[in-house]
């Protein structure tokens, strides 16, 4: 072996030990919003029932083979991670810098080569600016853009992304059945039927065939959320 590739062999391996270092700090002191499981570990919290819902989504989706992802909202990454067993590209989006550090760093010691993680602020421009994909994966998302741009400019940020899916779009949000959340009341235009709305608003973003795939807890309130995968 030349020297050079034991230097660079040795500078990998410090690299690992300081992102696992790094890793072991941010879960020892909750300097992250971790409300996904390490997808590397069985051990842990799983409050909002990832493992669940991506065994759905992926059973669901089981006919495609290596798909091409984008996990928008992608915190720490589980999803990301998860479909990226299937052996595609898979790219993850979040703004807040701390979770993406994690999913990085989980990576990078995990030698994940096939995923990687981008801070974007999602909006209009930005969304319309993503490259096109087999499965768009966009989870507890549509309700905080509710919030942010009213129900108009959700309904045209989701759409947007929507355009990305070449196969399928995995979905969740806040529904307004979740009445002990802060936000419950600002998706009245769901009512009388959160769910039934949103199969009904994925079917109108040109989806043929939008399949619920059960009832998951959040850790939000008593309130089980529904599940959909929608495809082409």
């Amino acid at each position: 072996m030349k020297l050079s590739d034991l230097i660079n062999a040795g500078l990998h391996r410090t690299s690992q030990i300081s992102l696992a270092l790094r890793l072991a700090v941010q879960t020892l002191f909750r300097l992250t919003h971790n409300y996904q499981p390490d997808p590397f570990s069985h051990a842990g919290n799983d409050s909002r029932a990832c493992a669940a819902r991506f065994a759905a989504a992926a059973a669901e989706l089981a006919d495609l083979e290596r798909p091409s992802v984008l996990d928008v909202g992608c915190n720490q990454g589980y999803f990301t991670f998860r479909f990226a067993e299937k052996g595609g590209i898979c790219l993850g989006f979040d703004n807040d810098r701390a979770e993406l550090m994690v999913a990085r760093a989980r990576a990078d010691v995990h030698r994940v080569r096939n995923v990687a993680f981008f801070e974007m602020l999602l909006d209009t421009n930005s969304i319309k600016g993503l490259p096109k994909c087999d499965v768009v994966i966009c989870l507890s998302i549509f309700h905080h853009w509710v919030r942010h741009y009213g129900q108009k400019g959700a309904e045209d940020l989701l759409r947007d992304l929507a355009g990305r899916a070449g196969k399928a779009m995995v979905f969740d949000t806040g529904q307004p059945e979740e009445t002990a959340t802060r936000w419950a009341r600002q998706l009245d235009f769901m009512k009388p039927d959160g769910p039934a709305w949103i199969e009904g608003f994925l079917k109108d973003l040109g989806f043929a065939q939008v399949r619920r795939l059960g009832q998951f807890p959040t850790s939000l309130s008593p309130v089980p959320r529904e599940l959909f995968v929608a495809r082409r």
